[in-house]
């Protein structure tokens, strides 16, 4: 059966009486192998801040005890300000691999301000605390903790079968396929790429060739149809030599054969279809 580790959190300047008394209530809830207190009992010889790290990454919730004096001493500054307060490693590392945290106050305490926080645990002001009476309402407010971190406990094993069973079908997949797991997310993950950018290749093919057809339909001359060119030829103006008579100016000879109709190349739009049809005309007009 798979167990949750709670991790709790204090200074012992501050709560380590109440610190210890839930202690005891917690182990006697949830087992005392799935409770840790003791941070400070650090092999010799080993780096204080990684083992504090692997403890509070191991963990599923962080119990974090505040009292009054949680900050620390203020002669000659606080100790949450020291880097290597075990206190605020704890806090900062539950922060970092997004391990849930509980603040408790204590009595009286109240809830620090971000701006009165190192940087690196800022985000604990934002958390939901529980008040924690040390008086006769210690074991009323315990149980509300209690059931605060069984939720927890059920939503992080929830999210655990999840994980292991999209684990377990990429597993099956890989295994079918012949190839390490690891290697057979890459390959999906390359498959997704390839077929990203193979779907925005054809769509930029489709667009250029319909850019370059509405190009080429532009650029194309419109050739006249042979109704245009009879439609064009019949409204062709006949010259009036009646009317060079009466201005007294010399009218041309007309054409020795007025029944044949001259031949008209296509007219050309613009101004060369008047002097392509002038050319055309008989000498004699």
């Amino acid at each position: 059966m798979w167990q949750s580790m709670i991790a709790i959190s204090y200074r012992r300047s501050d709560s380590i009486s109440t610190a210890g008394r839930l202690n005891d209530r917690l182990r006697l809830e949830f087992g005392a192998e799935n409770v840790f207190m003791d941070f400070d009992s650090i092999p010799y010889g080993a780096d204080f801040r990684r083992h504090i790290d692997e403890t509070i990454q191991s963990a599923n919730v962080v119990v974090a005890i505040m009292g009054t004096n949680w900050t620390g001493p203020r002669t000659g500054g606080r100790r949450i300000d020291d880097e290597g307060d075990f206190v605020r490693l704890e806090i900062a590392s539950a922060l970092k691999h997004e391990v849930p945290i509980i603040p408790v106050l204590l009595d009286d305490a109240t809830m620090p301000d971000e701006r009165g926080l190192p940087e690196t645990i800022s985000a604990l002001a934002y958390r939901n605390a529980l008040h924690l009476d040390t008086g006769v309402d210690f074991h009323h407010h315990a149980a509300r903790l209690i059931s605060a971190i069984r939720k927890l406990r059920s939503d992080t094993r929830g999210n655990r079968r999840r994980d292991v069973a999209s684990h377990n079908i990429v597993a099956q997949k890989a295994l079918r396929a012949g190839v390490p797991v690891v290697f057979w997310r890459r390959a999906r993950s390359m498959w997704i790429v390839f077929a990203i950018g193979g779907a925005t290749l054809v769509v930029g093919m489709l667009f250029f060739f319909w850019r370059l057809n509405t190009f080429q339909e532009r650029m194309t001359p419109v050739a006249p149809t042979s109704n245009g060119e009879e439609k064009r030829t019949a409204e062709l103006p006949t010259p009036d030599i009646e009317s060079f008579r009466k201005s007294g100016l010399t009218p041309l000879s007309p054409p020795t054969n007025p029944t044949s109709a001259p031949e008209l190349t296509p007219p050309i739009r613009g101004w060369n279809t008047y002097l392509n049809v002038s050319k055309n005309l008989p000498s004699s007009l």
